[in-house]
């Protein structure tokens, strides 16, 4: 199970004194390990790499039922706070990479953040952590007293929601009576230790563990429905496809099947006959798929998807899986005979006196139904898919054209996180002046800042703000807002204009008056009648007063209502994490060296971080849109490839079975163009009538596409618009070619034929 704290529907961590208690003494719970996972810096002789490290208790490697490829794992005296020891635990993986399977391993001494750890144990091949695809390199001690991690005084709060927890349920106990014993517990155990009684219950959330954390788990969920739709949605065009083949293939085969009936073969020997080879053909197709499997799986081994936080490695296993390609296999076999049973069906009960005369003078009115309902289905299949491909790339299109309010065209950026070395927060600030001095001064540089987070790289708060005078929204002490910290430069750096007052500068001392600059949405909802620079706000018993304005821009998501956001000045709050912002006139590749060879003269112990363009590194904001898109489009295109050729062959026959018609009708005297009208008027009845229905269809469908497609409607007109006025096209051009070529073809040789 994973356990967090609910408030209001969404996952926060708990402190580790809550954690701890409720360990003690839930029954609901037999056992519960807390868990961590951050970014270290871990080091073996020369150098250091940047990993991502799980911080645990004794329990976490137990709870998981994890042997220990080599030596052993944790003591409840080396990782049960505040009983902790210098010791760790590597990553099979990282023995093998970085310390070449030595022999020696378990018993040397690493550096974690620059503090000495014995290796106590490797983890067995292939184990990363309990999330699956975050892979993780090391585990140490929750509290292990190195720089970067939590330190004492942050586990001993009990309210510093700072640690996740997982847990086993106990013999009989089910997640609701789990998260109603452990929300009791937290609630005693928080009241017995604060000052006043707790306004609300202590909420938390007990989730079933899966591969996909329970944070992302809706998310996820939602992207698969949609994906297995579209796929749902090709099979069965695929499916009809065959169908129609079939009829088609099984009709031209009239005589042949008669003259078997008639030499004394059964229904069931015609029947046997049909499905062998009907089997045979879906073998071999389901053979070309295996192969066009392991082709595809190359490629999805090679994607690598964008990750904001340095050293966060994304492992996917993306393999080809024996289960999932036997359950394919399965399903295009099965699917297929289904599919198959109605024109064999009709094959094997084929009139004998008319197929022996010859089939081809026309189809039964029966088989020319089923054949113009295959048209139609598949229309409207296509239809649908087409829509749904066209409103998620129209929704990328507009996302990538969207204004955000940042200027990130020839910007670069580098991540830093000073406690990896053993910085401290008073260290800091002198690093940071220091490097942004140098990185102004190299050639091609226009502006150079520092900001706790990327642009779009999320939103914190410190609270509710308050001003005097002006009355918070119903409910609430104050007025939601968020904040970034940066430094002089940041707002020419990222393009971010100021409207009013001035930037940030050395004048704002750490033991100055307090400032701030806040975005124009801020401004408007606070003073809309008055400049808000040289007022003030307040947050708790931290009072701020305005000193500039800047434009509102997008925070985030992509897609967001504008709100309330400030910044304050890094000399008034310092961090040892900052992300460095450069704008220049030189390229990004060329920008690259220069600044790790600043970062280097400054101190060249530094672990080498990911150094990029702004925007490959807010490029993850845009990967679920972008996903979503190449899904829905290699879907699309699919559907209209398999709808095109399906609709063209069907009727393409059904035009060919009625030449004798058509001959006919020109012995008679009609004209070639009515021939033609009169064929086009008939043939298209059915692709019409399957794209009305999948018009309605898609109309229903693309309702709950909605969270999707920011900045467009799932009624689209423009996408609506194109989709019917291609497939209209197609279903003409199916129509009218197979028509023009019979026309075309002397009356006299056709009834002569016949």
């Amino acid at each position: 199970m994973e356990i967090s704290r609910d408030v209001d529907g969404r996952f926060f961590d708990m402190s580790y004194p809550v954690l701890d208690y409720v360990r003690e003494n839930s029954e609901e719970l037999s056992d519960i390990a807390v868990v961590s996972l951050r970014p270290v810096a871990l080091g073996v002789e020369e150098g250091a790499d940047v990993v991502m490290a799980y911080s645990v208790t004794d329990r976490y490697f137990p709870l998981l039922q994890q042997t220990p490829a080599s030596g052993r794992f944790f003591t409840e005296d080396e990782a049960r706070f505040p009983r902790v020891r210098p010791v760790a635990v590597i990553s099979h993986r990282f023995w093998t990479r970085r310390m070449e399977s030595d022999s020696g391993a378990v018993g040397s001494t690493i550096r974690v953040n620059g503090l000495p750890v014995a290796v106590i144990g490797i983890a067995r091949p292939g184990f990363g952590g309990h999330s699956v695809g975050l892979t993780a390199d090391l585990w140490v001690p929750v509290g292990l007293p190195a720089s970067g991690l939590h330190s004492a005084r942050s586990l001993e709060g009990p309210q510093d929601g700072i640690l996740a927890a997982i847990g086993v349920l106990s013999p009989g106990s089910s997640v609701g009576p789990a998260e109603s014993e452990l929300g009791a517990l937290a609630t005693a155990f928080l009241e017995g230790r604060l000052d006043s009684r707790m306004e609300q219950p202590y909420q938390t959330r007990v989730d079933p563990w899966a591969p996909v954390p329970s944070i992302i788990r809706t998310g996820v969920f939602a992207f698969l429905s949609v994906l297995t739709v579209l796929v749902a949605l090709v099979l069965a065009m695929a499916c009809l496809n065959v169908s129609g083949m079939l009829l088609s293939r099984i009709h031209e085969r009239g005589p042949e099947l008669a003259i078997r009936q008639v030499l004394g073969a059964g229904k069931r020997r015609v029947i046997g006959q049909l499905l062998t080879e009907s089997l045979l053909l879906y073998g071999m197709g389901a053979l070309g798929g295996i192969l066009l499997t392991v082709w595809a799986t190359r490629l999805l081994l090679a994607f690598k998807p964008p990750v904001p936080i340095p050293g966060f490695d994304i492992q996917l296993d993306l393999g080809v899986d024996w289960r999932v390609l036997a359950f394919a296999v399965g399903v295009a076999l099965l699917t297929g005979v289904l599919f198959s049973l109605t024109p064999v069906l009709r094959g094997a009960e084929g009139a004998l006196a008319s197929d022996l005369r010859g089939a081809g003078r026309g189809g039964s009115q029966r088989r020319s139904s089923l054949r113009s309902f295959l048209v139609a289905a598949q229309m409207g299949t296509t239809v649908i898919l087409l829509v749904g491909a066209g409103l998620f790339v129209r929704a990328l299109d507009s996302l990538e054209s969207m204004d955000t309010g940042w200027d990130t065209t020839g910007v670069t950026v580098a991540d830093f996180d000073l406690e990896l070395s053993g910085y401290s927060t008073t260290d800091a600030p002198d690093f940071f002046e220091r490097l942004r001095d140098r990185v102004h001064s190299l050639p091609g540089v226009e502006a150079a800042g520092l900001a706790a987070k990327l642009p779009l790289g999320g939103r914190s708060g410190m609270g509710d703000v308050q001003v005097f005078g002006v009355e918070p929204p119903p409910g609430r002490s104050g007025f939601e807002a968020y904040t970034n910290t940066v430094t002089a430069g940041y707002f020419d750096a990222v393009g971010l204009q100021l409207s009013a007052g001035r930037d940030f500068s050395p004048a704002d001392q750490p033991t100055g008056e307090r400032v701030a600059i806040i975005n124009q949405a801020m401004a408007d909802r606070l003073w809309p009648a008055a400049s808000p620079v040289g007022n003030q706000f307040s947050i708790g018993d931290r009072s701020f007063t305005v000193v500039g304005v800047v434009e509102t821009a997008k925070y985030n998501r992509l897609v967001e209502d504008p709100f309330n956001f400030y910044y304050l000045p890094f000399s008034q709050r310092a961090s040892p994490q900052m992300v460095l912002h450069v704008r220049a006139s030189e390229s990004v590749d060329a920008m690259v060296p220069a600044i790790r060879n600043v970062v280097a003269q400054l101190d060249d112990n530094l672990p080498i971080l990911p150094i990029r363009s702004l925007d490959e590194a807010l490029e993850v904001f845009f990967l679920p849109q972008r996903l979503a898109a190449a899904v829905a489009g290699v879907m699309g295109a699919l559907a209209l490839l398999l709808g095109s050729v399906g609709v063209y062959g069907i009727t393409a026959f059904m035009v060919g079975q009625r030449r004798r018609e058509i001959g006919i009708r020109l012995a008679l005297g009609a004209s070639r163009a009515s021939v033609i009208r009169a064929m086009m008027r008939r043939g298209l009845i059915a692709p019409l009538v399957g794209m009305t229905i999948g018009l309605a269809a898609a109309v229903a469908v693309t309702r709950f596409l909605r969270t999707f497609l920011a900045e467009v409607s799932p009624l689209d007109p423009l996408t609506f618009g194109i989709v019917l006025a291609g497939l209209a096209t197609v279903a003409a051009l199916a129509v009218f070619v197979p028509t023009k070529s019979a026309s075309a073809v002397d009356p006299a040789t056709t009834l002569r034929a016949d």
